[in-house]
């Protein structure tokens, strides 16, 4: 039985290779390319960079502001609400979904929420680029 049925699918299997027009001879000279593919140089694929800017909340002696920094530029600061967390010469940096403690020492450098003004700035700079 097991024989009669590889017999079947052998026979399926060339009426198949048949069907889809491999039953041509080979061409002499192996493949044929229909177009010249040396012309047709690859698109350069974009680098994933990291921004440039940076965004800030800072806690100068109570008194919360939000700014960016690009390079040696820096914005005009801009009052804010100073978060309870947040201790006087700490300061908050965007990064990415969430914001980074800075300037506390180690035991304190640990991720946190961002507040909503630091991330109000940010997508406001972003909508004001508009697109890339």
């Amino acid at each position: 039985m097991r024989e009669r049925l590889r017999a079947v699918a052998a026979r399926a299997a060339l009426a198949l290779l048949w069907l889809a027009g491999c039953n041509e001879p080979p061409r002499a000279g192996g493949l044929t390319l229909t177009r010249d593919v040396s012309s047709a140089a690859p698109a350069p694929a974009p680098s994933a960079r990291r921004p440039s800017r940076h965004y800030y909340l800072t806690n100068d002696r109570g008194r919360c502001a939000v700014y960016w920094t690009d390079g040696e530029q820096r914005s005009a600061s801009v009052p804010a609400l100073c978060p309870r967390s947040l201790l006087p010469g700490e300061r908050l940096r965007l990064a990415g979904q969430s914001c980074l403690r800075e300037g506390g020492g180690p035991e304190r450098a640990v991720p946190v929420r961002c507040p909503g003004e630091l991330v109000r700035a940010a997508q406001n700079d972003w909508e004001d680029a508009g697109p890339r």
